[in-house]
């Protein structure tokens, strides 16, 4: 019984090193969803180092974006993994020991003996994947407006390059649900100081409709604004476990040739790596 409890002791102590993926990890921009009251009061204001997301549709939606990550994104992920390497290789004489205890009892009663912890090793050491470390999850709650049969969406986040993996739902301390476009999708822009018009883009492109209508509510209408500009996306990791599919060919932007997702505006090939699902799909 002491054994098993400074087990999980140890494991405990080598997870709280390791960051989970959440909202805009970088907390110098907080990722939020904002709301038209908040405009209207003054209390929300267009912030010249944030990026904006907005989105509307004719009902409640949902849709989560990883943003690419920067050398900044990079640097903190790196410290973070060290931080935790080095928790795990403190750690890892307890484990060794609880080992050889467990397998000297199972020698004793015949039983084949457990299988030896491997020491850890920073080349191959990995944490939560640095893909989820600014991911952001917009809808179907947190409507910035709504009426007149649509439903707007703003959102506050760190300026940068996005994809879209697809229409899931995805929270702090809720299991993800949805479809991942792991095989194909779009990438776009978000410049600081301005706010990113995807349209009704969600809703359309998965219909493999690319008429898109743009614009903004009255309220934001002294705020900078720009259309996004979709670009092809090569194959993402199924991170969450979901279903795979991939975005339907948009003309101009997105195409395939049997699995291989092709850049429409110049006819060339993207990145195609190949994916796993790094959690067991649910049945």
């Amino acid at each position: 019984m002491n054994a098993i409890l400074r087990s999980a002791v140890g494991l405990a102590a080598i997870l709280a090193a390791v960051p989970a993926p959440s909202w805009g990890q970088d907390k110098s921009i907080e990722v939020t969803s904002l709301e038209e009251r908040g405009v209207l009061s003054g209390k929300i204001r267009l912030d010249p180092a944030t990026g904006y997301i907005f989105l509307h549709s004719s009902v409640r939606t949902v849709g989560t974006f990883f943003r690419v990550p920067d050398d900044a994104t990079r640097a903190t992920y790196e410290k973070d993994r060290l931080k935790a390497f080095k928790s795990a290789m403190d750690w890892y004489p307890r484990r060794l020991s609880d080992w050889k205890t467990k397998a000297l009892i199972a020698e004793k009663k015949g039983d084949p003996p457990p299988e030896m912890p491997q020491k850890p090793d920073l080349e191959s050491f990995a944490i939560t994947s640095i893909e989820l470390r600014d991911s952001v999850s917009i809808g179907p709650d947190f409507v910035f407006r709504k009426g007149e049969g649509r439903f707007d969406y703003l959102t506050s986040v760190k300026p940068g390059t996005y994809i879209y993996y697809g229409p899931v739902m995805s929270r702090a301390n809720v299991v993800p649900t949805g479809m991942c476009y792991c095989m194909g999708t779009v990438r776009f822009d978000v410049k600081p100081g301005a706010v990113t018009d995807l349209g009704d883009f969600l809703g359309m492109a998965s219909f493999g409709v690319s008429n898109v209508a743009f614009g903004l509510p009255d309220t934001l209408k002294g705020w900078p604004v720009v259309k996004a500009e979709f670009h092809a996306s090569g194959k993402l990791n199924n991170y969450y476990g979901l279903l795979v599919s991939r975005l339907p060919p948009i003309e101009g932007v997105l195409a395939y040739k049997r699995d291989i997702v092709i850049d429409a505006r110049s006819g060339s090939v993207v990145p195609n790596p190949p994916i796993i699902t790094l959690t067991r799909i649910k049945k």
